[in-house]
């Protein structure tokens, strides 16, 4: 499927609840540190995939794409 084509980038309100998805995980790994403990990283990885499995069923090509196994 063109990426183009799906409700990311045709839809407005979806593309809005996503992209605040995509800025509170920005912003939690931007406020991890050199500092930070393994578990720290961890944890915001989890986090970071809950968040984006909760908004997957919006788009699941644009959010699929995301969601990468490490």
């Amino acid at each position: 499927m063109d990426r183009m084509n799906t409700r990311y980038y045709k839809e407005p309100e979806v593309r809005a609840q996503i992209d605040q998805v995509l800025e509170k995980n920005a912003r939690m790994f931007a406020n991890l540190g050199n500092t930070s403990t393994p578990d720290e990283v961890k944890w915001a990885k989890n986090k970071e995939r809950q968040r984006l499995k909760r908004v997957q069923h919006l788009d699941p090509v644009t959010v699929g794409s995301l969601l990468v196994e490490d």
